[in-house]
């Protein structure tokens, strides 16, 4: 048995759990916060959604929807030809959200490669929280 190298980016957002994970579990959505990875606008090819990446297409499952704020997203780039799992998690911060996205290092990710994707997500739940607090009318710090 093994485990896998994990890292979790989390921010807080100035709007409800219920505006915040509406939103992220609209995959027309995806690319307005996930831009880092995505070099194309979503696109849905016989009921998959795929996105264009600087490593080639990406195709992109989503968690149903569901009253425990679970998004998890299931990725699988063509190149790599395997599927990676995200568990991203939408929970109650006062009156606001707390986002977490846990990434697991597959062993054929190199150390660099995930530290690189790491700081990726963590720029895209930058643009979430700005996305969601100016469409809110809040203020994004």
């Amino acid at each position: 048995m093994s485990t896998y190298n994990v890292k979790v980016v989390h921010i807080s957002i100035k709007c409800s759990p219920e505006q915040v994970y509406a939103f992220i579990l609209d995959p027309e959505k995806f690319t307005e916060w996930g831009g880092s990875f995505t070099r194309s606008p979503i696109r849905k090819i016989n009921n998959e959604w795929i996105v264009d990446t600087t490593e080639g297409p990406m195709k992109v499952s989503f968690a149903p929807k569901n009253e425990f704020g679970v998004a998890d997203q299931y990725v699988t780039f063509e190149a790599k030809g395997h599927e990676d799992y995200n568990a991203v998690r939408v929970v109650p911060n006062g009156s606001g959200s707390e986002v977490s996205f846990m990434m697991f290092q597959h062993p054929s990710i190199k150390d660099e490669d995930f530290a690189s994707d790491a700081a990726k997500v963590e720029t895209d739940l930058k643009s979430l929280k700005k996305a969601l607090e100016n469409k809110y009318g809040h203020t994004s710090q």
